[in-house]
């Protein structure tokens, strides 16, 4: 944004909490809610649990003051209550609503992040009616609606948890549907290259708890990052009914249930393509996805390539961040256990002829191979 095009009714306050200029963030807060009263807005937070996505390390303890007035802000007041001396501390945002939302990671283009509470914010208005307004007064125009949907600002969930959306769905489902996987094709083509965590979970015994342990882990990324989660249909279209849920859980996948060609495209991070449905092809835009299968990767492959020797098992073992291997036990207390392996990538191919009973004796080098990072009971 230009200078002059610069929004100075919208103004975030970004600082190290080692580096403010006062004892403590109380005494911070004190002197801003002294300084300006209640002729601005005021929300802010200590982030002290956000995590880099360069490094994914725990950034270092920061806080978060957002200010807003109808009217224009006075920088120089705001330096007054803050005592800085810089401007580089401070960021204009274009839109109210977006800042107020970022103090807890609440916009949907944060939702990866570390989910704060409300409870963690300090504001001289009542932030919790402000947040709660927001998320409830969708608007029921159909063509804001799609607006909306098309720049993820509502996702299905947010539909189907909405008496007014719902409606609005109910009476334009179509249109509606269109709208979410165009959505989802923009996710997919903007983070192309981005790496997506990929778990495999098989076993060899059925009912021992591969898919309840795939949707615990989904529920924990609701609580934690309020995601989605779409698992697969039981039939020949497997994605006939996804809407862009971030965690998707492909479940009891066995090599005829889909082609192995759209399996390998639906993994790749470095293609943005889609899955065929059988009434519109779909774009699947996960941020996570779990495969659970009685099949390992390696059987599974084997047993999907028409043309084993021309077709390395690397092409779908490089695309899984880990596998988990559930197997029962009987010890009275657990009814399964899970060794969890983390993928490798090899410097050098190593052999694995005779390792899985069902390459026959075939030579088959790998350049990715399992290590396993830890081993935990489940009931």
């Amino acid at each position: 944004m230009s200078a002059g095009a610069k929004n100075r009714r919208s103004i975030m306050y970004v600082q190290y909490l080692e580096h403010i200029k006062f004892d403590s963030f109380d005494d911070l807060e004190e002197n801003v809610f002294k300084v300006v009263g209640d002729k601005y807005q005021v929300a802010s937070i200590i982030h002290d649990k956000d995590v880099s996505d360069e490094t994914g390390e725990l950034e270092r303890p920061h806080i978060h003051m957002f200010f807003y007035c109808e009217n224009k802000l006075s920088i120089a007041k705001l330096m007054q209550a803050t005592n800085e001396t810089q401007m580089n501390q401070f960021e204009f945002f274009e839109r109210k609503d977006a800042g107020f939302l970022y103090l807890i990671h609440a916009g949907r283009k944060d939702r990866h992040k570390y989910q704060y509470s409300i409870d963690e914010v300090s504001a001289n208005f009542d932030y919790r009616e402000y947040v709660e307004n927001l998320k409830a007064n969708y608007s029921t125009s159909l063509d804001t609606m799609l607006e909306d949907v098309l720049e993820s600002r509502i996702k299905y969930s947010d539909i189907q948890n909405n008496n007014d959306l719902s409606l609005l769905y109910a009476k334009n489902k179509t249109k509606i549907d269109n709208a979410l996987n165009i959505a989802s094709k923009r996710r997919v083509e903007a983070r192309k290259n981005m790496e997506i965590p990929v778990v495999w979970i098989y076993g060899d015994y059925s009912g021992v708890g591969k898919t309840a342990y795939a949707k615990q882990k989904a529920e924990e990324l609701k609580m934690a990052y309020g995601y989605s989660s779409y698992m697969t249909s039981a039939n020949n279209d497997p994605f006939q009914e996804y809407k862009g849920e971030e965690v998707v859980i492909i479940d009891d996948i066995k090599p005829n249930d889909i082609e192995l060609s759209d399996l390998l495209r639906l993994l790749d991070p470095y293609n943005a393509t889609s899955v065929r449905s059988r009434y519109s092809n779909k774009y699947v835009s996960a941020d996570v996805i779990f495969v659970t299968s009685m099949y390992s990767p390696e059987q599974f492959f084997i047993e999907s390539s028409i043309n084993f020797d021309k077709e390395p098992i690397d092409q779908l073992l490089r695309r899984i961040s880990s596998v988990c291997y559930v197997k029962p036990v009987n010890d009275g207390e657990y009814l399964a256990e899970v060794n969890v392996f983390k993928m490798n990538k090899l410097d050098e191919p190593v052999v694995i002829e005779g390792k899985f009973d069902y390459i026959a004796g075939k030579k088959v080098e790998v350049k990715t191979r399992y290590q396993l990072r830890e081993t935990k009971k489940k009931n």
